[in-house]
């Protein structure tokens, strides 16, 4: 399997034994090898690595481009096995368990397949123990096609030792765990129709679905934003009559989730309040899931409302006295800004620190946003100098962003144009540095502070020489900030342009209705003559209007 050799284990395939073993001279057997894998198994500790939030049983599984580091336990289990191979040592079911659980244990799903193939072709009978592992280790890791592959697996080789096939490995039908394994797989990705199916599949086969069966497939759907049928699973979880089906708060979390991210405000205030009926006490990921709700059907009262609940000596529930942290402040602060409640927003934000809560970077931007929606600009540009002293941050392009989207609305294009200008000059940091949005935001800025065209060619050309490629929007600012400046030819010209293979980029309705401004702007002034119509853009080529 191409590990390489074990550090001080020398040519001897003996060495590494005794070395696991801590002792010497004793001749080689299955018996040892299998008390020395089961050593490493115990001894591998659990990968660590960056997980989503968890909603449901169902592992997050692990964020692209984490590594699993455990120790090198599993690498000496696997080694064990090549060991016994090349001592003449026939492994047992035992042996390769034991390699299989220690490569779970370090995220090594791929040496996990690659025992199993092993086992397989020795011959070796393998139990379901065995299979739920590596399908388990698959979906920690976010294989969910690999897991799902497993399971097909098993039911293929069961099928055929039912009809008479020959004996032979692998020959285990999958169980309650086994599909269990297999759904949270998917969830782990939101697939959601494959864990439903999955779900569907296990009645039929004489496997009674329990709170984990449908608490993963709920997750699946929640992650993937099915709110309707992860609630229809939660009332099938509900109406169940087998024993073990009982929703428990992760059920419940998920499905609040699911209500989240639809916007499904009252549906998860009734879970919410569902949940505490049966006696479960929500959690922080109850609460903030149904604040978020709140917030993005734009009910920012009831936030408001469900947020001092959580909040002493109002509430009477602990746990949701430990829940009022920096997420929970986000989500009540994002409620806010989606409404346009900038004055609220900052209250709540000003509050935080004397609720023993230090504001993050992401509390600032969502009150600069909810400044931004509506215009107020000096607020916007405030907040932005306060951050360093006041809450000891420094702001990242999205808090720059929303204070140019502000000066945008209120149209003061040369404080935009200030604040831009500082940006490059490295003024906010090395590390934060303009990009399209940005330029955008000053375009627009430009256009709505009555038509400052010269400025928004300039920042054309400028967003390019910084390698910013221009897109519609940049292009539709431009357009109309020639238009409002009295410079219809060029705005026509721009039409021109964005055409051009430099470009390739196709007009929409509003970039057609800024264009018949322009062409009515020319025929209310006939005599109108373009100066330097061609300028612009970066690149030439096009027509000149």
């Amino acid at each position: 399997v191409g590990l390489g050799g074990e550090k001080g284990a020398g040519s001897s395939p003996r060495r590494l034994l005794d070395m696991v073993l801590g002792e010497t001279g004793a001749a080689p057997t299955v018996e040892r090898f299998n008390e020395a894998m089961r050593r490493c198994e115990r001894r591998q500790t659990k990968w660590q690595t960056k997980r989503r939030p968890a909603t449901a049983h169902a592992a997050a599984g692990p964020e692209r481009g984490q590594i699993g580091v455990g120790g090198d336990e599993w690498k000496r289990a696997v080694l064990l096995l090549r060991d016994m191979h090349t001592l003449g040592l026939k492994p047992t079911l035992e042996s390769f368990r034991s390699a299989v659980v220690a490569c779970r244990k370090a995220g090594q799903w791929s040496f996990a397949l690659q025992v199993l193939e092993a086992m397989e072709a020795c011959g070796v009978q393998g139990d379901e123990f065995t299979y739920n592992t590596a399908i388990s280790a698959c979906g920690e890791a976010g294989k969910w096609e690999e897991a799902l592959s497993l399971l097909r697996g098993m039911q293929a080789r069961s099928n055929h030792s039912k009809v008479g096939g020959a004996a032979g490995a692998g020959g285990v039908p999958p169980g309650l765990v086994s599909y269990n394994a297999a759904i949270s797989a998917c969830a782990a990705r939101a697939q959601w129709l494959e864990a439903v199916e999955l779900l569907a599949e296990m009645l039929p086969l004489g496997l009674a679905p329990n709170v984990k069966s449908y608490g993963a497939a709920i997750s699946a759907c929640a992650r993937a934003g099915k709110a309707e049928l992860a609630l229809e699973l939660l009332q099938d979880l509900k109406a169940s009559k087998s024993g073990h089906t009982t929703p428990d708060l992760l059920v419940y979390n998920a499905a609040m989730t699911a209500c989240e991210k639809r916007g499904l405000w009252n549906e998860a205030l009734e879970l919410l309040q569902e949940a505490e009926a049966a006696g479960l006490e929500p959690d922080r990921v109850s609460f903030t899931a149904c604040l978020s709700a709140c917030g993005r059907a734009g009910e920012w009262e009831k936030a408001l409302e469900l947020f001092d609940s959580m909040s002493p000596p109002a509430s009477s529930s602990k746990a949701a006295r430990n829940s009022v942290d920096e997420v929970a402040f986000n989500s009540a602060l994002t409620a806010l800004e989606r409404a346009g409640q900038w004055p609220r927003a900052l209250e709540l934000l000003d509050s935080m620190a004397s609720r023993g809560v230090k504001p993050g970077v992401v509390s600032v931007n969502a009150v600069v946003s909810a400044a931004a929606r509506c215009g107020e600009w000096a607020a916007a540009l405030g907040l932005l100098e306060r951050m360093p002293g006041d809450f000891g941050l420094a702001p990242d392009v999205v808090t720059l962003n929303a204070c140019l989207s502000a000066c945008a609305r209120a149209g003061e294009w040369a404080v935009a144009l200030e604040v831009l200008q500082r940006l490059n000059a490295g003024s906010f940091g090395p590390g934060v540095e303009a990009d399209r949005v940005t330029y955008n935001a000053a375009m627009d800025a430009c256009a709505k502070g009555g038509g400052a065209w010269e400025a928004a060619m300039d920042l054309l050309d400028d967003m390019q020489a910084r390698h910013l490629e221009p897109d519609l929007i940049s292009f539709n600012a431009c357009m109309q900030a020639c238009v409002r400046g009295g410079q219809p030819k060029r705005a026509l010209f721009l039409l021109d342009l964005m055409q051009t293979p430099r470009f390739s980029m196709a007009p929409d309705v509003v970039t057609y209705q800024i264009a018949l401004g322009a062409c009515e702007s020319l025929e209310s002034k006939p005599g109108t003559t373009p100066q330097g119509a061609s300028r612009g853009g970066g690149g030439g080529g096009g027509g000149g209007g």
